[in-house]
């Protein structure tokens, strides 16, 4: 991917989409951790504030209203500054897939530079990716339903 310095910052050049639980959270800790993207290590940024803790890794920059209000100086400011050694820098923010506003957006920050962009797209099986949210919402605490009884979603065959 493309090296990119904004504001003195190091830009994304690596988005991750997808919809929850379809293994953006595993492809990245993999990312971080085993591999390098060319020569340059890979990083998320860092959250600000008091944002939660998946800000790490998820952004929401471009999808949400209120922090895309807050200007592009404050979504660079997440990341680290333009120094050596340069990173392979990533927003793994799944749901810029299905928010109509992130693509304006986007194009918003990057159309004056024209970087090479890689855009990584996570899919999984609908069944399974609902079995699995439905209990991720339970674990969370805010679904309170019981799944009725009905034993594991079997993948679909196509």
């Amino acid at each position: 991917p493309a090296w990119l310095c904004m504001s003195g910052r190091q830009a994304p050049a690596i988005f991750i989409l997808g919809c929850q639980k379809c293994g953006t959270t595993s492809l990245i800790q993999s990312m971080e951790h085993t591999m390098q993207w060319g020569k340059m290590r890979v990083v998320t940024g860092h959250r600000i504030e008091n944002e939660p803790d998946f800000f790490d890794k998820e952004k929401h920059f471009f999808s949400r209203d209120d922090l895309f209000s807050k200007g592009y100086r404050y979504y660079l400011h997440h990341f680290p500054v333009c120094t050596k050694p340069r990173a392979a820098v990533c927003d793994a923010t799944p749901n810029y897939l299905n928010h109509p506003k992130v693509p304006s957006r986007l194009h918003g920050l990057y159309s004056g530079t024209s970087p090479e962009l890689t855009f990584v797209l996570i899919l999984r099986d609908p069944a399974e990716r609902t079995e699995s949210y439905f209990y991720h919402a339970r674990e969370d605490g805010w679904l309170h339903q019981p799944w009725d009884g009905a034993g594991p979603v079997r993948a679909a065959t196509y």
